[in-house]
């Protein structure tokens, strides 16, 4: 049996069972030169989140869409996900890559190719993918939702 919820067209960066468990949306300020996305991890740093750079980086989180814009450039604010049990959202799935229910998330920490920083690929590999414990739960074209199981 299919619920709407997995035939409903998503965006990536919306949360999908949030309302559901202990959602955690923090206002983090870019403060690297890169545009963040909705829908991509990001990074900590030191003022706020950036755009990821290295495998070594912390991961922040998942930026949030807002219905005003998809994009947070320098110097501004933007919600990035924390996401405890039991909540999801949608996120990107690099170009080329295959995810399905049940893989664990790897994210892209260094453009490679079509595959953009911040967004999720199929597999742990030893110099760009930060392995973590988030799984998918819906793929849907090129979004994948995902929470912490």
């Amino acid at each position: 049996m299919s619920y709407a919820r997995h035939t409903a067209v998503a965006t990536a960066g919306d949360i999908g069972k949030g309302g559901l468990a202990n959602s955690k949306t923090v206002a983090y300020m870019n403060s690297g030169d890169t545009p963040l996305v909705a829908g991509r991890f990001v990074a900590l740093s030191a003022t706020g989140v950036t755009a990821l750079t290295a495998k070594t980086d912390t991961v922040a989180g998942v930026v949030v869409r807002t219905v005003i814009k998809d994009e947070t450039a320098k110097g501004e604010l933007c919600d990035v996900m924390h996401i405890g049990t039991a909540d999801s959202i949608w996120v990107e799935i690099a170009k080329g890559e295959t995810v399905a229910r049940g893989n664990k998330v790897v994210v892209v920490a260094v453009a490679n190719g079509e595959k953009l920083v911040g967004q999720i690929q199929a597999k742990a590999d030893a110099t760009n993918g930060i392995a973590t414990d988030y799984t998918v739960i819906t793929v849907a074209g090129q979004l994948a939702e995902i929470t912490r199981l």
